[in-house]
């Protein structure tokens, strides 16, 4: 590559992309991983990684951010790339692909703060979500699929084994799923009492399990968003909602709900 004696000691961010025809020689990550002392954030588009690769990048000091786009996790790399992913703080999928999408058991990932899955193939739900279980300290998690369209096949998935208040230090929440109601309520109560700031439920639908659970959140949210939710009744029943709660507000914590612009209901 020409480069094995050179150091670029302040590049905290490196993005890749597509590197040719064929797939990247393990060396040449080897050299990246010397060359780039203090590299924090990786980005890996469209490339198909050995298992020296990600035994190279695990090795890395310190890469705390890993983002993958359109990539192909094989079942031989897996246990590397998961090794990986115990010491990430964020970590983001979009369109990418598993030979096996299983996690290896007893694999927890407390480090991480950040989470994104987006249209992961050949990954079920339940597996998705036994990955955001595996993440008890997330301050933001995004769960998203922007392929399906069909809203009449409802994803099958067992809620059952979320605790409440698991994700106790959530503080944005942003799902984009036909989930039914009896699955979004769930989610919503694992979501600790502490501070979801934000919230975003787009193409769910909400019904009266979903709404209660969401009114809990009514003391801290901040921003919320509703999209394409197929039951449009559930607005009016969050007004009410959201009027019973202002009412019983002391008056301490009605200045806090005025000074976010929600006095009367709606953001000003």
């Amino acid at each position: 590559m020409g480069w094995k004696t050179t150091i670029i000691p302040n590049l905290r961010k490196l993005d890749l992309s597509l590197l040719g025809a064929r797939d990247p020689e393990r060396e040449v990550f080897l050299e990246l991983t010397e060359m780039f002392t203090s590299l924090v954030s990786l980005r890996l588009r469209c490339l198909k990684l050995a298992s020296p690769t990600w035994l190279a990048l695990s090795a890395h000091p310190r890469v705390t951010e890993l983002i993958l786009c359109g990539m192909v996790i094989k079942a031989a790399e897996a246990p590397l790339f998961w090794a990986l992913c115990k010491r990430l703080e964020t970590l983001s999928f979009d369109r990418v692909t598993f030979d096996n999408g299983t996690i290896p058991a007893g694999t927890m990932f407390d480090r991480l703060r950040d989470l994104n899955v987006t249209n992961i193939e050949n990954m079920a739900l339940s597996a998705q979500l036994d990955l955001a279980l595996r993440c008890q300290n997330l301050k933001r998690l995004s769960w998203n699929d922007y392929d399906s369209a069909d809203q009449s096949e409802h994803p099958a998935l067992d809620t059952d084994r979320i605790q409440k208040g698991y994700w106790h230090r959530l503080e944005k929440l942003s799902i984009h799923h036909h989930f039914q109601d009896t699955q979004v309520a769930p989610i919503l109560d694992g979501v600790g009492d502490g501070g979801l700031v934000h919230l975003e439920l787009h193409d769910c639908r909400l019904g009266e399990q979903g709404s209660n659970a969401l009114c809990r959140h009514f003391a801290t949210l901040v921003s919320l968003s509703l999209a394409a939710a197929p039951l449009l009744g559930i607005y009016y029943s969050l007004a009410q909602d959201w009027r019973l709660y202002m009412s019983r507000l002391s008056a301490e914590e009605m200045l806090r709900a005025e000074d976010h612009g929600f006095a009367n209901g709606s953001e000003s």
